[in-house]
């Protein structure tokens, strides 16, 4: 179980300030019977510890995730879909651009 919302929502709208508000309550009351309380960094742990959740029930588990789980995922999920083609030089678009917004009705000289 992780609410962290009292700890590190600041209130800038009402709506935000009921929010901390109404989490603030849920959390003071299901934290403290918690069997293990996950915090997201090390302060947010200190701060749970400090409001009486005992420490060896709070544990820091980082966000992230482990790379070397997706190395061996090396074959294009994609394959074979088609791709943009690379822009192969800048000095074409200025013009591109021009007849984009050229007027006119499309396909007519200098016009989109």
């Amino acid at each position: 179980m992780h609410l962290s919302v009292r700890h590190v929502l600041r209130p800038v709208t009402a709506r935000s300030a009921l929010l901390r508000a109404a989490a603030g309550a849920v959390e003071r009351r299901l934290l403290p019977g918690a069997d293990a309380v996950i915090a997201l960094t090390p302060s947010t742990a200190r701060l749970l510890r400090g409001d009486g959740i005992p420490a060896g029930r709070v544990h820091v588990i980082a966000p992230g995730y482990d790379p070397a789980v997706f190395a061996a995922a090396s074959a294009d999920p994609f394959g074979g879909l088609p791709r943009p083609a690379p822009i192969a030089s800048m000095e074409g678009i200025p013009a591109s651009v021009a007849r984009t917004f050229a007027p006119g009705p499309p396909g007519a000289a200098g016009a989109r």
